[in-house]
């Protein structure tokens, strides 16, 4: 882990399941939507608009 990079570190807050059955949360600069389908794992990062 880059500890000087502010888009890749911070403290998970604000969990929350989206109605397509996927969790969403954000941390340091980001937020990431992780989806469980078929024992198959998925996780989108995306940076937080300006």
């Amino acid at each position: 882990m880059n500890w000087g990079n502010i888009y890749n570190r911070g403290i998970m807050i604000s969990f929350r399941q989206n109605k397509d059955g996927a969790l969403t949360w954000g941390f340091g600069q980001r937020y990431v939507k992780y989806d469980v389908w078929e024992e198959k794992f998925s996780i989108a990062n995306y940076l937080l608009p300006i």
